[in-house]
């Protein structure tokens, strides 16, 4: 479901340099962001889904660049009655896309050739998910890419224009009601989502401790071995996913079986929610997530237990 609340895209574009200028530093790359004057200050849709979109984009190009610079531009293609067509670039000097995959770049579980997925992982469902949440917000979504070169993600999308009133530029940081030894167990394995949850909460409580699980399987072990205050489960996960590691978790003995869980889900479609909640999950967190909300809901589910 695609929200319209009021917004301002410079807020987007420094949350998203906030996220990802670690990562591109530790490759060595520029990343460089861009916000056309001409933008109006305030847009009226979806600021969440947006910046889904802006750090899958934004997330790949670190990915498969391994020097030179990224690039990510948002500026005013035009002005329709109410309505600001806003046009987002990302580009890389990356490894480019083959002229035979461009066309298929978009599909589910498309994947680059047997050599870039052994050497950089492969694409997953971002693109896909990407160009889902830019339809369902009436725009659209397209590529340029040489071999060897890079690429060029552009997407257009529409926007009303709000009332220049004051937004805060960033939200209010959730208020710390000293939570003590929180023990978390992160079921995850992608190393960027590990670094970036385990700076969040670390700072977020006094003496947090998080133990690791990189799939289901060994989530529900550990949950069996140790007692946790929290779990926060990715969805997509070999040898187990996460819907089966949190009803296997459901299945045990109290007081285990009351543990809090968190999916965390790159593909926060209203269906794909309700299967966290049916698999017995108390909340979720889109990927990638706002530090803010992911911090909110940590503190919603054992702030008042642990305060």
């Amino acid at each position: 479901e695609i929200e319209k609340i009021p917004f301002q895209p410079v807020n987007e574009l420094m949350k998203l340099r906030e996220l990802l200028k670690y990562k591109a530093e530790e490759k060595g790359i520029d990343l460089l962001c861009d916000l056309h004057p001409d933008i109006p200050k305030v847009l009226i849709g979806d600021p969440v889904r947006l910046n889904q979109v802006l750090l899958n984009l934004t997330g790949n190009a670190i990915k498969f660049t391994e020097k030179g610079k990224i690039r990510v531009s948002i500026y005013l293609k035009e002005i329709i009655e109410t309505k600001a067509i806003i046009e987002c670039a990302v580009m890389d000097t990356g490894i480019g896309i083959p002229k035979d995959r461009l066309d298929k770049i978009f599909d589910s579980f498309t994947q680059a050739d047997s050599d870039t997925t052994r050497k950089y992982g492969g694409t997953g469902l971002g693109l896909t998910i990407s160009k889902q949440l830019i339809e369902l917000q009436n725009g659209s979504i397209s590529v340029k890419s040489i071999q060897g070169e890079g690429s060029i993600f552009t997407f257009r999308i529409p926007f009303e224009i709000g009332e220049e009133v004051e937004i805060p530029l960033h939200k209010e940081p959730v208020a710390k009601k000293k939570l003590k030894k929180l023990k978390i167990l992160l079921v995850e394995d992608n190393e960027f989502n590990i670094m970036v949850v385990s700076e969040e909460l670390t700072g977020f409580a006094e003496n947090v401790k998080i133990e690791l699980a990189k799939n289901g399987k060994e989530a529900v072990n550990k949950v069996i071995s140790t007692d946790y205050d929290l779990v926060l489960m990715d969805i997509e996960m070999l040898e187990m996913n996460g819907y089966e590691a949190a009803r296997a978790i459901r299945e045990m003995a109290p007081p285990k079986s009351k543990v809090p869980i968190i999916a965390m889900t790159a593909n926060a479609m209203k269906g794909e929610i309700q299967k966290c909640f049916d698999a017995g999950m108390n909340e979720f967190i889109s990927k990638p997530f706002d530090p803010e909300d992911l911090k909110s809901k940590v503190h919603n589910l054992v702030g008042k237990e642990l305060a």
